[in-house]
């Protein structure tokens, strides 16, 4: 075990937009642990999903149906990715030529997210979420390279397009009457663009975009009352086909991807276990959080500046079973009761435990919790 990572830098508070903070490469860790992380690593870009999502970062745009996943413009028909329906001609050649050259020892941490790594155990559930914490800095940190270093024609393009859409705006286009002008970047998760606040701008937008893709959300940790834990992983996905609301993979899950990584043995082998990325919620990722409650009043964050938060929570004016599956329990358990009560249905006590049971199992942000002043 190598000694301690020199210094003190639990209480850093988090970086603004340009400023530099200390990084250290992961060679600092020792033997054992470094050759976790770079193998998980290695298991994971070799993936045709994280091949694809890099690709699509080099190629300039991402395809039409990349890009429907996390947005849809039926009101903007001349939006430029529309047109994208495939990469162009040689981009997975280089991104297939990046990976085949890429050196992890590159990768840059902040010392005290590696020394937090370093500290676990070998194979318990700490030294797993660590490992997740760092896969998706690396995750996000290859797409801002890629990005920054990128000089794909398609850029120009959309910056071209976007403007011509700022100035259609101020012109008082009714497209743009009640929404918004899409980001700076084509790249993004739509929780996830306040720029202005990252430390690398822009470029991390197109970070968190490729963590989602990669991993099925931007991958949140439960930080503790010290901001610096990491008691448990969470997603925020924002597809639009799954929740706008963050959830935790299940054990399930979970245990599908530490296989895959090949962190259960030395002889473990990410070749002969199917890819369980990307992780997609449904009615068993319980419970669910707003961004707004899980990161103002329970600690639910990566860094404190993922994202800008209101001052008072807005609250939505639809809500879904896909977003709060307790709503489709609830439902369920009314309905069964009515029948049961007028048309003569047996009573299914087992089922109605079992849904009574998950209706407890719910967040402040939850439809069920009730008024609560004290998480507005």
């Amino acid at each position: 075990m190598r000694a301690r990572l020199e210094g003190d830098y639990l209480a850093l508070p988090p970086p603004e937009r340009g400023e530099q903070t200390e990084t250290l490469s992961p060679e600092n860790l020792d033997g054992e642990h470094l050759n976790a992380l770079t193998t998980a690593l290695d298991h994971l870009l070799r993936t045709e999903l994280a091949e694809f999502t890099y690709a699509q970062i080099i190629d300039g745009y991402p395809t039409t149906d990349s890009f429907h996943q996390f947005d849809w413009h039926p009101d903007l028909p001349d939006h430029p990715v529309k047109l994208h329906t495939s990469l162009c001609d040689g981009v997975l050649e280089q991104a297939r030529a990046f990976r085949a050259a890429f050196d992890p020892l590159s990768l840059r941490f902040k010392p005290c997210t590696l020394q937090a790594f370093q500290d676990q155990t070998l194979g318990s559930q700490p030294f797993h979420l660590r490992l997740f914490e760092l896969l998706a800095v690396s995750c996000h940190q290859i797409a801002v390279f890629l990005f920054e270093n990128g000089h794909s024609r398609h850029k120009k393009e959309y910056d071209k397009w976007r403007a011509e859409q700022e100035s259609l705006k101020e012109a008082g286009d009714e497209r743009y009457r009640w929404r918004h002008v899409p980001p700076p970047v084509v790249f993004y998760h739509p929780e996830h663009v306040d720029y202005e606040q990252y430390p690398r701008g822009l470029s991390d937008v197109v970070g968190y975009w490729a963590e989602a893709k990669i991993f099925g959300g931007v991958l949140l940790f439960d930080r503790g009352e010290s901001d610096t834990d990491c008691k448990q992983v969470f997603l925020h996905s924002a597809l639009l086909s799954g929740p706008i609301t963050i959830f935790p993979p299940t054990v399930d899950q979970l245990e599908k991807l530490v296989s895959f990584l090949g962190l259960e043995s030395e002889d473990s082998d990410a070749a002969s276990t199917a890819c369980p990325l990307p992780i997609l919620a449904s009615k068993f990722n319980r419970p669910r959080w707003y961004r707004y409650h899980a990161t103002k009043y329970f600690h639910i964050f990566r860094d404190k500046y993922d994202s800008r938060l209101p001052l008072r929570f807005p609250w939505p004016d639809k809500l879904v079973g896909k977003d709060f599956p307790e709503l489709d329990d609830q439902l369920w358990l009314m309905n069964h009761e009515d029948q049961v009560a007028n048309d003569h249905v047996p009573l299914d006590e087992a089922a109605v435990t079992a849904a009574k049971q998950r209706l407890k199992n719910i967040t402040p942000s939850s439809p069920l919790w009730g008024y609560d002043e004290r998480y507005l």
